[in-house]
């Protein structure tokens, strides 16, 4: 069921993947990832194989991880779920894609449980809805500690550099 669903996911954006939970030669659980990626270069017929997480870009990386974690969804009864962040480093299209596949997955799988994501990106592209609420926070008010330091935001402290 893992399988089915992490290769559904990365279906979305036109990637195919494969999970293979099974035991090394110590005897110690072990997990195999692969991808092949919609837009990496076809050999002999076929698609660039990914077997390294690390040799992927980071919105690569973030889409298949997220793809993963969905995927573990299904069989991991819990009432509440937090994601913190699982949009970093991808671009808009990817974001898109993500957010529907999740928000559908949600909505058709974990209607009964409550999912929390947290993220700092705008996203346009999701409305509230009867199975989707959309907290926006103010960004934070600078503040001054007890010995008179201003303390900055991360957009005042980056624009320093």
């Amino acid at each position: 069921m893992v399988r089915s669903h992490f290769r559904q996911f990365l279906s979305a954006k036109g990637h195919t993947g494969n999970i293979r939970f099974g035991t090394n030669s110590n005897g110690e659980g072990e997990l195999s990832i692969t991808t092949q990626l919609q837009h990496h270069e076809i050999r002999n017929g076929e698609r660039h194989t990914i077997e390294k997480l690390s040799s992927m870009s980071g919105g690569e990386r973030s889409y298949t991880t997220l793809a993963f974690i969905l995927a573990l969804a299904e069989i991991c009864q819990m009432p509440v779920r937090v994601f913190d962040e699982i949009d970093v480093f991808q671009d808009d299209a990817t974001r898109r894609v993500a957010f529907k596949k999740m928000t559908d997955f949600c909505t058709a799988y974990l209607s009964d449980k409550q999912i929390i994501i947290i993220t700092p990106q705008k996203l346009p592209h999701l409305e509230n809805s009867p199975s989707i609420k959309i907290q926006v926070l103010e960004p934070p008010r600078p503040q001054t500690d007890s010995s008179g330091r201003r303390q900055s935001t991360i957009d005042e402290f980056s624009r320093d550099f």
